[in-house]
Protein backbone atom coordinates (compact mmCIF):
# COMPACT_ATOMS: atom_id res chain seq x y z
CA UNK A 1 0.00 0.00 0.00
CA UNK A 2 1.20 3.49 -0.86
CA UNK A 3 0.38 6.84 0.71
CA UNK A 4 -0.10 10.33 -0.68
CA UNK A 5 0.48 13.26 1.66
CA UNK A 6 -1.58 16.41 1.08
CA UNK A 7 -2.05 19.70 2.88
CA UNK A 8 -5.64 20.56 3.71
CA UNK A 9 -6.46 24.20 4.48
CA UNK A 10 -9.39 24.19 6.88
CA UNK A 11 -10.56 26.80 9.38
CA UNK A 12 -7.42 28.91 9.00
CA UNK A 13 -5.12 25.95 9.72
CA UNK A 14 -3.03 23.76 7.44
CA UNK A 15 -3.42 20.05 8.21
CA UNK A 16 -1.35 17.31 6.65
CA UNK A 17 -3.24 14.14 5.84
CA UNK A 18 -2.12 10.80 4.50
CA UNK A 19 -4.24 9.02 1.89
CA UNK A 20 -3.70 5.26 1.62
CA UNK A 21 -4.26 3.89 -1.87
CA UNK A 22 -3.59 1.08 -4.30
CA UNK A 23 -3.43 2.30 -7.89
CA UNK A 24 -4.46 5.90 -8.50
CA UNK A 25 -6.08 7.63 -5.49
CA UNK A 26 -9.55 8.99 -6.20
CA UNK A 27 -11.33 12.10 -4.91
CA UNK A 28 -13.47 9.65 -2.90
CA UNK A 29 -10.30 8.35 -1.19
CA UNK A 30 -9.39 11.92 -0.27
CA UNK A 31 -12.86 12.53 1.13
CA UNK A 32 -12.71 9.39 3.29
CA UNK A 33 -9.27 10.40 4.61
CA UNK A 34 -10.53 13.92 5.43
CA UNK A 35 -13.52 12.45 7.25
CA UNK A 36 -11.37 10.07 9.27
CA UNK A 37 -8.52 12.45 10.06
CA UNK A 38 -10.30 15.82 10.37
CA UNK A 39 -13.81 14.69 11.46
CA UNK A 40 -15.58 16.47 8.61
CA UNK A 41 -18.32 14.21 7.17
CA UNK A 42 -17.90 13.49 3.46
CA UNK A 43 -21.42 14.70 2.66
CA UNK A 44 -20.62 18.18 4.03
CA UNK A 45 -17.17 18.54 2.43
CA UNK A 46 -16.45 21.09 -0.28
CA UNK A 47 -12.94 20.48 -1.60
CA UNK A 48 -11.33 23.04 -3.92
CA UNK A 49 -8.01 22.80 -5.77
CA UNK A 50 -6.98 25.64 -8.07
CA UNK A 51 -10.60 26.69 -8.56
CA UNK A 52 -11.81 23.16 -9.31
CA UNK A 53 -14.61 21.70 -7.16
CA UNK A 54 -13.26 18.23 -6.42
CA UNK A 55 -16.26 17.07 -4.37
CA UNK A 56 -18.38 17.06 -7.54
CA UNK A 57 -16.14 14.40 -9.13
CA UNK A 58 -15.75 11.66 -6.49
CA UNK A 59 -14.90 8.93 -9.00
CA UNK A 60 -12.10 10.87 -10.71
CA UNK A 61 -8.45 10.17 -9.88
CA UNK A 62 -6.61 13.02 -8.16
CA UNK A 63 -4.07 13.11 -11.00
CA UNK A 64 -6.93 14.14 -13.35
CA UNK A 65 -6.85 17.51 -11.53
CA UNK A 66 -3.03 17.63 -11.43
CA UNK A 67 -2.90 16.83 -7.71
CA UNK A 68 0.29 15.22 -6.41
CA UNK A 69 2.17 14.90 -3.10
CA UNK A 70 2.30 17.99 -0.90
CA UNK A 71 -0.31 19.97 -2.85
CA UNK A 72 -2.62 22.23 -0.84
CA UNK A 73 -6.39 21.72 -1.05
CA UNK A 74 -8.98 24.02 0.52
CA UNK A 75 -11.73 22.39 2.58
CA UNK A 76 -15.03 24.02 3.47
CA UNK A 77 -17.30 22.10 5.79
CA UNK A 78 -18.26 21.52 9.41
CA UNK A 79 -16.79 19.09 11.87
CA UNK A 80 -19.09 16.37 13.10
CA UNK A 81 -20.23 16.96 16.65
CA UNK A 82 -20.52 13.97 18.92
CA UNK A 83 -23.59 14.04 21.13
CA UNK A 84 -22.78 13.36 24.74
CA UNK A 85 -24.94 10.87 26.57
CA UNK A 86 -26.26 12.06 29.92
Amino acid sequence: MQYMKLQIEFGGDINEIMIPYAGDPLVADLMVAVEQQLSVPADTQRLVFKGQNLHEFRDQPLKFFGICNSNKIRLVGRKAFIKSQN
